[in-house]
């Protein structure tokens, strides 16, 4: 089997440049209309002017893409760099997830390993839905590298059923969140 090459994506060019593959690993392995990169990119964008700094790990095996992590790092006004294994949320933010071909746990593992190389000063998931890669493999990760991981599971009032179709899902959205997801869709073309 040919072996995996971890790559950390910092910059938004990079991020643009891996639109087709991230397209292309969506149409695998996406598990959220968000991850769609037509949704992602501009979100991207936004997240950048607001003081975040990509952390996003691409795993490749031979030349095709086969796992995505969106992580993100922001200072905090303690002087801190959290680093953030989701996009924060603020506002509507939607949640995001890491992109596995086949769900592959191996994949998972070598997106968190990337993200949690060094010595993060804290390690923040902000309300990631229960059923995400995200909160699944994460606790393990975490204990495997010496950190005691503190899991609360709050109510998820932003959760969609996965087996819905797209028009049942776009419709219980809010008419700005519509609105935003028409726009990037219609300006990627």
């Amino acid at each position: 089997m040919t072996e995996m090459k971890t790559e950390i994506v910092k910059e938004l060019s990079r991020l643009e440049a891996l639109r087709p593959d991230l397209l292309a690993l969506h149409g695998t392995a996406g598990r959220t209309p968000f991850d769609h990169p037509a949704f992602f990119l501009p979100w991207v964008v936004t997240a950048i002017a607001n003081g975040l700094t990509p952390r996003c790990v691409a795993l490749w095996r031979g030349g095709d893409l086969v796992g995505f992590g969106p992580f993100f790092v922001k200072p905090s006004k303690f002087g801190l760099t959290p680093a953030r294994l989701s996009p924060p949320l603020y506002g509507s933010t939607p949640f995001f997830d890491m992109m596995a071909e086949g769900d592959d746990p191996e994949v998972l593992d070598r997106l968190l390993s990337a993200v949690l190389t060094g010595d993060p000063p804290h390690v923040l998931v902000p309300k990631t839905r229960a059923v995400s890669h995200v909160f699944t493999h994460l606790p393990a990760a975490l204990t495997a590298r010496g950190f005691r991981p503190e899991v609360r599971v709050e109510p998820d009032y932003h959760a969609a059923e996965l087996g819905m179709s797209g028009d049942a899902f776009t419709a219980g959205l809010s008419k700005t969140t519509r609105r935003k997801i028409r726009r990037y869709t219609k300006a990627m073309g």
